[in-house]
């Protein structure tokens, strides 16, 4: 069973992020910031265990306490921070008790109803899910929390229970509600993967790999997480896979990878729908190898179209790229990638 003690989060940490916010662990030196937080009445009034009024001492204490959890427990606490002018705006933990995670949130009132307590409880959630072999979550929030009961609510959660008695330092008896999430699994056995096509003075973008299986090349792309859009996971696999940034296009075609045609069992291999979208790299942006590449990931390459049948592709579907990549005509998907952001944005009030 993995625990936080054993996998590096301190590694992982720049691949954990969404398109508006970054995530660092906490240090003895954000205790301005923990002082900030939960001295706003606003923000304490929800937490049992934080002590009001809530003065320097305490902040002191409580980051100490956090930074000791990191190495003693398994618990991380990330504060955090928004990509565009790296402000810290909440904080966020999640503890580890074998496959159950507790999840923990809060977020200075002046950047509430704005989606960022939303945005990143779903890629902590996520993380928890697909790294840390957690299979159920659990939160919860006062009776008189709606904001909060929103974001869970969002996230997939579902109320377990309501009306629980709970004594809070600061207030005696309160009630709270507790919500629980387990983690999905395709009953199917299909996997559903984004990909990009990235093409640049007619040549494509490919990700390099040399481990067991030989070199060979992979179009940029990865299976879609839970509670992600085909759009979002091809946004963010780019990101991954080669530090760039993505505006994400039309569909160009969908295809099966059905591992016994390939010679491998079930086992060993997921059944995946690939889909392949045409994606245009954002103003300034320029692929790379990321400081933490996946697994066996050596290199990108910009790969002229007129060379890419010879190169080791896997699959070997470099025809059909051509093809698609020549073909005009409207996109195929029922749903643009500007629809779906409009959709999310309508959902993001918290």
């Amino acid at each position: 069973m993995r625990t936080l003690r054993t996998y590096n989060i301190s590694e992982q940490l720049p691949n954990v992020e969404t398109d508006r916010l970054c995530f660092k662990i906490i240090e003895m030196s954000d205790v301005d910031f923990i002082h900030q937080l939960y001295s706003d009445w606003r923000v304490s009034q929800h937490l049992g265990k934080v002590p009001f009024p809530f003065g320097y001492e305490d902040a002191k204490r409580t980051t100490s306490h956090c930074v000791s959890k990191e190495s003693t427990e398994d618990t991380m606490t990330l504060l955090i921070d928004k990509k565009d002018d790296h402000r810290t705006i909440g904080i966020i933990t999640l503890r580890k008790d074998g496959e159950l995670g507790i999840l923990g949130y809060s977020i200075l009132p002046e950047f509430w109803n704005m989606g960022f307590a939303t945005e990143a409880c779903k890629r902590i959630v996520t993380f928890g899910f697909e790294h840390l072999e957690l299979s159920t979550m659990q939160a919860s929030t006062t009776e008189n929390n709606i904001a909060s009961m929103k974001v869970l609510e969002k996230l997939g959660f579902s109320l377990r229970e309501s009306g629980v008695k709970e004594n809070s330092i600061h207030s005696g008896e309160r009630l709270v509600r507790k919500y629980q999430i387990q983690r999905r699994i395709n009953r199917q056995g299909i996997r559903l993967v984004a990909r990009a096509a990235i093409i640049r003075d007619d040549a494509i973008l490919l990700v390099a790999f040399d481990g067991e299986n030989g070199f060979h090349y992979n179009l940029p792309g990865g299976g879609v997480e839970p509670d992600e859009t085909l759009y979002d996971a091809a946004r963010r696999e780019v990101r991954e896979e080669a530090a760039a940034a993505v505006e994400v296009r039309e569909l160009l075609f969908v295809y099966e990878c059905f591992p016994p045609d390939y010679g491998f069992s079930l086992d060993e291999k997921p059944h995946c729908v690939d889909f392949l979208f045409r994606c245009v790299l954002c103003e300034g942006s320029e692929p790379r190898l990321p400081d933490k590449p996946d697994e066996n990931e050596v290199a990108v390459h910009w790969i002229p179209l007129a060379e890419l049948p010879n190169v080791p592709l896997v699959p070997q579907i470099q025809d059909r790229i051509i093809a698609a990549l020549q073909r005009d005509g409207d996109d195929p998907f029922c749903l643009s990638p500007d629809m779906t952001d409009e959709i999310k944005s309508l959902r993001q009030s918290v």
